[in-house]
């Protein structure tokens, strides 16, 4: 888990919730990558208020600037972990490898 309580995050306010990616050519087309936002909305600023397994997976719900309170299940830390570092446009360190060789 990555990502903990009092996590901060805005989905980008673009065209779809989309981002342009890198440095463009002149005369090339402007290549846009969409991000999934689930239910969070654009321009509202989410914290993370709290974190529970279910049976389903795992709850995350976050709280609005605007005073919307919003829950998603994702299947495990590690799916909702990407889905907060794709927002952010952050990437995860690799957790597994850092392990790895230190039992190494």
């Amino acid at each position: 888990m990555h990502y903990i309580l009092n996590t901060t995050l805005t989905v980008p306010v673009t065209i779809g919730a989309s981002r342009i990616g890198g440095p463009t050519i002149p005369g090339q087309t402007k290549q846009v990558n969409k991000i999934s936002t689930r239910s969070l909305r654009p321009g509202v600023f989410y914290t993370l208020m709290h974190i529970r397994k279910d049976e389903e997976g795992v709850k995350y719900i976050f709280k609005g600037n605007d005073g919307t309170v919003t829950e998603e299940t994702f299947a495990n830390c590690n799916e909702a972990d990407k889905f907060i570092a794709n927002i952010k446009g952050e990437t995860l360190p690799d957790y597994e490898k850092f392990y790895n060789d230190l039992s190494s």
